[in-house]
């Protein structure tokens, strides 16, 4: 009997069970993150989100669900994909309060705050925690220069940049993969195109499979 997770069944064979019963955490679901949030929940994987903020009009042109203009993105997150979501706002307080009672097995960081970022990369190494992460996405146009490093790998992107920065400012020791774009910026503000977007967060959802599984990104 065919199901919505028939191919992934059929894609992941007897290693879909294993992988269906992960918690995987995303945070943020803007125009990387809900792409993200969507290509592994169609999989069947047990996905939750985070994210405080509400879809506006200028989230249509790269983000998926934005025509719930006014409502959180959480909570329409939630509702379609029959999922649990959270509206909050990450701060390194918030987030191990926002733990204490939930347990995951990897998370995977969308945002843009430089300062969370490392927050959450810091809690997730303590805590034992598998996490990725993403650079910036804005600005750019071409999904075949988007790359995969370790954090302190990563070039050509301001938002890698300064996540590597204030790292190395903290002493951090951890290691955790990154995506980013080696593409250089188009222009001075953030424009957007849902292909790069819509392709980082299908790239992050891609090495948080293998990550799962324990594959490398790079192993043939």
């Amino acid at each position: 009997m065919n199901d919505k997770y028939t191919r992934s069944r059929l894609l992941f064979a007897e290693n879909y069970e294993e992988l269906t019963n992960k918690k995987v955490l995303i945070c943020g679901l803007g125009g990387v993150g809900g792409m993200c949030f969507s290509s592994l929940a169609r999989v069947g994987i047990n996905v939750s989100g985070i994210d405080k903020d509400y879809f506006d009009i200028t989230n249509c042109n790269r983000q998926l669900h934005s025509e719930n203009t006014g409502l959180s993105k959480a909570s329409v997150f939630a509702k379609f994909y029959n999922a649990n979501c959270y509206e909050l706002l990450i701060t390194k307080e918030s987030f191990l309060e926002f733990l204490k009672d939930k347990e995951f097995d990897l998370v995977i960081d969308c945002i843009d705050d430089v300062k969370a970022k490392c927050d959450l990369a810091e809690i997730c190494y303590e805590k034992g925690i598998a996490f990725i992460s993403s650079g910036g996405a804005a600005k750019r146009i071409d999904p075949t220069k988007i790359k995969i490093a370790n954090w302190d790998k990563t070039k050509m992107c301001a938002l890698a940049k300064a996540v590597r920065l204030e790292l190395k400012k903290r002493k951090f020791k951890g290691k955790f993969k990154m995506t980013y774009s080696e593409e250089e910026p188009m222009c001075q503000g953030l424009g957007s195109f849902m292909g790069m977007t819509g392709s980082m967060g299908l790239m992050l959802s891609s090495l948080a499979i293998q990550k799962l599984q324990n594959i490398s990104f790079n192993k043939k």
